[in-house]
């Protein structure tokens, strides 16, 4: 058992997940919220950041942060060129931990513009290996060394923002994503994509100026994108198909990965995965019991796991079968 009662009440209990992610097979990390209706209204709630190592036994397998000033942080895994897990907040706060150091970092400096501009940091998100910082403004950091974010000085910040004629929430980026030759795609705003390779960023033509949410660079060769809604585009560059147009989701899809051979798409409230260009419930391939542990997705590093999280939960896919890792309503 991953977590028993006792863990259940001193880590969980009062608390719902967030967000999720991998440093290893054996090794899960979840990002944790304070309930709301829990703590004092003026105040945000408490965030908390779990590791959990099943190689160790259930008395001493966790490692807890907590913090008071972080706002909905996101996780990822950095692989290469060292070990971290990261965790970054709307605010550009930074948690870090490695086998030397657990805690907080300086932020990421989003500020332009004479620091009259400072976007929020969208997430953080691993790609072939590398932690970055997406945020507003067409801002991509990649993560060099311990409190070193380099930002991409390619990707020119909005003119309309410099006039002030401009809205944030109308430029990238929300996400970005690349096939492992390198090529990227990155999204937000009101149908900003872009679009790198060979050393050169560029705006592509995008048929819509819909709100975009994620991407996916996919092992069938194309680029998914979601937008407002749960709206789902697939293409490339110049050329793309609005495969799912109905708006059925209140919510927005945070996470999209290739697992498997299928697209699967998560946030807080579900798992979904994509077949003959129509989108699924994960109830359609699970359990009820395990659909219900499923929803905010990460691939692992070596690509041979999925691991999902509701905000009850979490469940691991290997390809072969799902497991619930745990589900805390057997405690409450």
């Amino acid at each position: 058992m991953l977590v028993d009662k006792n863990s259940w009440e001193r880590y969980f209990k009062g608390f719902s997940i967030l967000d999720v992610t991998s440093s290893k097979p054996t090794r899960f990390w979840f990002a944790l919220i304070e309930n709301y209706g829990t703590h004092d209204p003026d105040l945000l709630p408490r965030t908390r950041i779990v590791s959990i190592n099943t190689e160790r036994p259930i008395e001493n397998r966790f490692i807890v942060s907590e913090y008071a000033h972080f706002d909905k942080i996101s996780l990822a895994f950095q692989s290469t060129p060292f070990r971290d897990v990261i965790g970054i907040d709307l605010r550009c706060n930074v948690y870090s931990f490695n086998e030397k150091f657990n805690g907080e970092e300086n932020p990421v400096n989003t500020r332009w513009l004479d620091n009259k501009r400072a976007p929020a940091v969208s997430r953080a998100k691993q790609i072939n290996g590398v932690v970055y910082a997406i945020a507003g403004d067409r801002m991509l950091f990649k993560r060099a060394d311990i409190e070193q974010w380099q930002l991409d000085n390619d990707l020119p910040r909005p003119t309309e923002r410099i006039s002030g004629n401009g809205s944030v929430l109308d430029f990238g980026f929300n996400d970005a994503a690349a096939f492992p030759n390198g090529e990227m795609y990155a999204v937000g705003g009101r149908g900003d994509v872009w679009h790198y390779r060979d050393g050169d960023w560029r705006q592509l033509p995008f048929p819509s100026n819909e709100k975009l949410d994620s991407v996916c660079c996919a092992g069938d060769g194309n680029v998914y994108i979601s937008g407002h809604g749960g709206t789902l585009w697939a293409g490339k560059e110049n050329k793309w198909e609005n495969i799912v147009k109905e708006e059925w989701s209140t919510v927005p899809i945070k996470d999209m990965e290739w697992f498997d051979g299928k697209l699967w798409l998560g946030n807080e409230y579900g798992l979904w995965y994509l077949k003959d260009k129509t989108l699924h419930h994960s109830t359609d391939l699970l359990s009820g019991e395990v659909a219900a542990c499923c929803g905010r997705i990460d691939l692992s590093s070596d690509g041979k796991q999925l691991l999902s999280a509701s905000p009850i939960g979490a469940a691991l896919y290997d390809g072969e079968k799902w497991e619930i890792l745990f589900n805390t309503l057997e405690f409450a």
